[in-house]
């Protein structure tokens, strides 16, 4: 089986508080034009990979936007799961958008999809270890029951990190992690045992390089005087 993982697209964090850290943004954001447009080039690279599998997505707006542009360019439908959404730190409480909210939001959202509500955290001082054991509990679930297809899965800075800690164990990879900029996607090839191959990690090239961000960060910035 094949594992993919991107984020989600740059959002729009017109509104984001000055104390809060954009890279980790405490609210429900939506993408902005170029979080779209990037989103997009991620599904038109991964179309032209060959992609068909089961697309899963944080229940998040910029997860959930980004999964929605993906599937539209690969011809499939997206999933659901609240284990591979954002830190939650330092933020209001949120209840996140029921099922029936997302469905009217979403084109291409699967029509068996489900999500049980409220789906956010609780704790609203979670930390990266906190995490990294939700989405470790959530790969555990997805190896011991795993689907015919290959997956992708559409996460958050956080989530990701979280999710490259995982698989870099499970390949015995011991570099770099990789940037982990707006819709970068890194592949696993995972092995019956549970074992994987690092194929790929946080590959953007597939746009251009003025489009690619971290949020905020565009990373031509890298480049300029």
């Amino acid at each position: 089986m094949i594992v993919r993982f991107a984020r989600h697209g740059q959002p729009a964090l017109d509104e984001l508080p000055s104390w809060a850290d954009p890279e980790f943004p405490p609210e429900d954001y939506v993408l902005t034009e170029l979080g779209r447009a990037q989103a997009h080039c991620l599904g038109r690279y991964l179309n032209g990979q060959g992609f068909r599998g089961r697309i899963i997505s944080s229940p998040f707006l910029r997860t959930l936007e980004t999964a929605d542009a993906v599937a539209e360019e690969c011809g499939l439908r997206f999933y659901l799961e609240p284990r591979i959404q954002e830190v939650r730190k330092y933020t209001t409480p949120y209840q996140g958008l029921t099922l029936a909210q997302i469905r009217a939001h979403s084109a291409h959202l699967a029509e068996d999809a489900v999500l049980s509500c409220p789906w956010t955290v609780e704790n609203d001082s979670e930390g990266f270890p906190q995490v990294c054991e939700r989405v470790d509990a959530f790969v555990e679930d997805l190896l011991a029951h795993p689907p015919a297809e290959d997956i992708l899965l559409v996460g958050h800075g956080a989530s990701i990190g979280a999710l490259k800690r995982n698989f870099f164990a499970r390949s015995n990879y011991k570099g770099g992690e990789g940037d982990n900029w707006n819709c970068s996607v890194s592949q696993f090839d995972v092995a019956p045992d549970g074992t994987a191959t690092l194929v790929e990690l946080a590959r953007h090239d597939f746009m251009p390089a003025e489009m690619v961000t971290s949020n905020r960060i565009f990373k031509k910035s890298e480049f300029c005087p």
